[in-house]
């Protein structure tokens, strides 16, 4: 199975405020996801929430591993 590395309180409560508060839908998303994913909800429960293939997923999860909550959100342009 795959899920995101264990989270600190501080990346809790980032993920949560990006979830309820950033102005793009998709990253709000994919804060959601690294949320639910340390909640252990499963990759095809999330891939079912969001109506996203595994893939997706799995890059939301690695981009928020490698860039912390910069990974979440899209790059202008």
């Amino acid at each position: 199975m795959i899920y995101v590395n264990p989270l600190t309180t501080e990346e809790i409560i980032t993920l949560n405020e990006m979830h309820k508060k950033h102005p793009l839908h998709l990253s709000r998303r994919r804060a959601h996801s690294i949320l639910l994913s340390h909640q252990d909800t499963s990759v095809p429960m999330i891939c079912s929430t969001y109506a996203v293939c595994r893939q997706i997923v799995s890059t939301w999860f690695s981009n928020g591993g490698k860039l912390g909550v910069c990974g979440l959100v899209d790059n202008s342009g």
